[in-house]
C-alpha cells in the first residue's frame, strides 16, 4: 500500500501460533471485521503497516491445523514482557463475499475450518475482510514490557515506544509473496 516505514509503534494482537506461521512463510493473510473503513473510496485496515503482537490466552489447539497444534505454548495469563517476533505491510484488503469463498482461503491458513466459520458468523451484520500481507521478522526481536493498558480485547495497540525495522527481513521472497496474494485473489473471485 505505502512505502515500508523506519519504525513502527502500533501494533495488532494475533495468535502466537498464527504470528509463527506468518513469520515461517507458512500464511500471509489474516481475517478481521471491525478496525477497517472506508478511505480513498475503498476500505482499508486502520493500520497498512504494524508490528505482530502475539497473544497467547485465546489460542485453541483445535482451530488449528494438526501440524501446528505442539506449537501453542500454553500459558495462564500473558506474559509481563514479550519478544515482538516481526512486523507486516499490508499489500491488499479483500472482502470475502460468501461462505463458499471463505472455505477456498482455508489451504492458504493454518486455520481448520471451525475457525473461519466463526470468524463469519462473528458479528453477523459486518462484512469480514481478509488483508494479504507482506511478512517481515526481525532476527533479534526486540523486547517490550507488557503494560496494563495492553490488555483486553482490542486487536490494535498503540506501543509506548516504536521499533526500528531497518535490521527485519522478509518471511518470503518477492515470488513467494506474489505467489500467495494470487492465491488469495483466486479464493476470493
Amino acid at each position: 500500500m505505502s512505502s515500508q516505514p523506519a519504525q513502527l509503534s502500533m501494533a495488532l494482537k494475533e495468535w502466537d501460533v498464527v504470528c509463527r506461521a506468518m513469520l515461517a512463510g507458512r500464511q500471509s493473510l489474516l481475517l478481521r471485521k471491525g478496525g477497517i473503513h472506508e478511505r480513498h473510496g475503498r476500505f482499508e485496515p486502520e493500520h497498512d503497516a504494524f508490528l505482530l503482537f502475539p497473544t497467547f490466552l485465546h489460542q485453541q489447539a483445535d482451530r488449528v491445523q494438526p501440524e501446528w497444534r505442539d506449537q501453542i505454548i500454553p500459558r495462564t495469563s500473558e506474559p509481563d514482557y514479550l519478544r515482538l517476533p516481526g512486523w507486516a505491510a499490508v499489500t491488499e484488503v479483500f472482502e470475502v463475499p460468501s461462505r463458499d469463498r471463505l472455505a477456498a482461503l482455508l489451504p492458504l491458513t493454518i486455520y481448520e475450518a471451525p475457525q473461519l466459520e466463526m470468524r463469519w458468523d462473528y458479528k453477523p451484520d459486518l462484512p469480514l475482510y481478509v488483508m494479504a500481507l507482506r511478512l517481515y521478522r526481525f532476527a533479534d526481536p526486540p523486547t517490550i514490557e507488557v503494560l496494563p493498558r495492553y490488555g483486553g480485547c482490542r486487536s490494535w495497540v498503540p506501543l509506548e515506544r516504536s521499533i526500528e525495522l531497518r535490521k527485519a527481513v522478509a518471511a518470503m521472497s518477492d515470488s513467494q509473496a506474489e505467489e500467495s496474494l494470487a492465491g488469495v485473489r483466486e479464493a476470493l473471485i
